[in-house]
């Protein structure tokens, strides 16, 4: 574990969720859904987002992940073309200032989610690799960054949260973030 990450172990997705979110996904009809992020200072930072879209809030396996936190929450999913680097950045704050972030594709060669103690800096003080698809409580008001550097789009879903990571963090380490069993 990290200072700006966490892995929740006893959270996982199964094969079966994992792949109705990636059809889902690649469905014709809802890829026209992930925009291009624009920050609230107006830049470009090469995450395509697609949030607050009904039917990625019905899904089956977002309704019960939803459902397990204490705290509210609402979705998102996170798309990342093949070989395209997501700048170093801080995610506005607009109720995500936490997420938990579930890994969906590709399940081999899933790039890592880079920390950076300031943007200048050439080396990522910590990496978050997703061992196994690991899900993991993600501190989005920290400097970080991605590098697709697979030949396969890049899927996520991310739980947001408006508290801050440390509060998260304490929750799951208490044993106080789930309502019951995960």
């Amino acid at each position: 574990m990290g200072k700006n990450y966490y892995y929740l172990k006893t959270l996982k997705l199964d094969r079966t969720e994992l792949l109705e979110l990636l059809t889902f996904a690649e469905a014709q009809d809802h890829k026209s859904q992930f925009k291009k992020y624009t920050s609230i200072a107006g830049k470009r930072d090469g995450n395509e987002i697609m949030a607050a879209y009904v039917p990625l809030k019905e899904l089956a396996v977002v309704k019960r992940l939803s459902s397990l936190f204490v705290l509210e929450s609402y979705p998102l999913m996170l798309r990342h073309l093949p070989n395209v680097a997501v700048d170093k950045h801080i995610d506005d704050q607009n109720k995500r200032n936490s997420v938990v972030f579930f890994p969906i594709a590709p399940i081999i060669d899933f790039s890592p989610t880079l920390f950076w103690d300031l943007a200048a800096d050439e080396e990522p003080c910590e990496v978050v690799s997703y061992p196994n698809m690991c899900p993991c409580l993600i501190n989005t008001q920290k400097i970080h960054s991605v590098y697709n550097q697979s030949l396969q789009t890049r899927y996520s879903l991310q739980i947001c949260f408006d508290e801050n990571f440390s509060v998260v963090k304490k929750l799951a380490e208490n044993g106080e973030l789930f309502r019951g069993k995960t």
